[in-house]
């Protein structure tokens, strides 16, 4: 299916929103968090063959976002995207 001329504009807009917070310091688990990608989102999208531009190193830094502390659960103010906790930053921030 063709993408239409919007959704080609969407598509470079958050390509070039996602380099510019890479330029001002963001790291990759920073956007991450901040996109509210779910686990069974990112299960799908590392799943494709084509997630051929990501190191393994850094699927493996994705996949730390959705590592969940099943022995201590803190309410730590960060926000759940549909019961998937990103704990990376907090884990930062010990």
């Amino acid at each position: 299916m063709e993408k239409t001329f919007d959704e080609l504009i969407e598509m470079a807009e958050q390509q070039i929103l996602g380099y510019c917070e890479c330029a001002n310091g963001s790291s990759l688990t920073d956007l991450v968090c901040s996109m509210g990608l779910t686990k069974e989102e990112w299960d799908e999208m590392r799943n494709r063959d084509d997630l051929t531009y990501m190191t393994e190193d850094q699927k493996e830094e994705v996949d730390s976002c959705f590592e969940e502390d099943e022995e201590e659960e803190i309410d730590d103010g960060y926000p759940e995207y549909d019961g998937e906790r990103c704990d990376a930053i907090r884990k930062e921030e010990r």
